[in-house]
């Protein structure tokens, strides 16, 4: 229970970080995402994290 309990939430994160990445990657106007893409949005879900 507790396992599955830390990958629900584990596939949250991952599914939130890479739809941040590809919109990032969208905005650069590529179709392929890479490092800068990921750590711009581990920067935003940070930031997000602080304010709640």
């Amino acid at each position: 229970s507790a396992i599955k309990a830390i990958q629900k939430v584990t596939k949250a994160f991952l599914i939130s970080i890479f739809k941040n990445t590809n919109i990032n990657a969208i905005h650069a106007k590529r179709v392929t995402i890479n490092t800068r893409n990921i750590n711009l949005a581990k920067r935003y879900y940070r930031k997000y994290k602080e304010s709640s």
